[in-house]
């Protein structure tokens, strides 16, 4: 019985990283978002005064970061976007203790993020002007924008923290406000 179980256990842990490499080597880009910029975002949040609304992370990957800034903004509700099917199930696996996250597979333009009280962003430069427009037709008056490491460069930011020099991992963060 005993051999059993440490079977099980191996072969689970086994079956654990080849799901993560084959998702590395497939699931095109993953961005993650270091701890000190989750928490510098969680400030945002709650200076914006949107930790009770409802959040859309555009490209959520692993759920890494919904589920960090839950644990920041535990009344925060939130949906995680992603095109992989290999990504949006590990999230919902990551998210299976109850979180308030739901993880869906979807191409970002197609979703709607009309609701959304901020909508996250930490993707590839390349797509954030197409990305802009989506954000100035479908955001409601008073929602905000945050993205790390890129930034909107035709839009000003309403607030910009920076990352600390002496950590490598945390990236600048940059809060727009919706003027709809």
């Amino acid at each position: 019985l005993l051999v059993v179980l440490l079977l099980s256990v191996v072969a689970i842990l086994f079956l654990a990283l080849f799901w993560y490499a084959f998702d590395d080597m497939f699931g095109g880009e993953d961005y993650a978002t270091s701890q000190n910029t989750i928490e510098s975002i969680s400030e945002a949040i709650v200076a914006h005064h949107s930790e009770n609304g409802l959040l859309y992370d555009l490209g959520s990957s692993r759920g890494g970061f919904i589920l960090g800034l839950l644990d920041k903004c535990p009344k925060l509700r939130a949906v995680g976007v992603d095109n992989s099917l290999l990504r949006v199930w590990t999230a919902r696996l990551r998210g299976l203790t109850g979180s308030r996250a739901k993880f869906v597979r979807g191409n970002i333009f197609d979703t709607d993020i009309s609701k959304a009280d901020v909508v996250y962003a930490y993707l590839p430069r390349p797509i954030l002007p197409a990305l802009a427009e989506k954000l100035k037709r479908e955001l409601k008056p008073g929602a905000i924008v945050i993205t790390s490491r890129v930034y909107f460069p035709d839009w000003q930011p309403s607030e910009v923290f920076p990352k600390n020099p002496a950590d490598k991992n945390e990236e600048d963060v940059f809060v727009y406000k919706s003027r709809n």
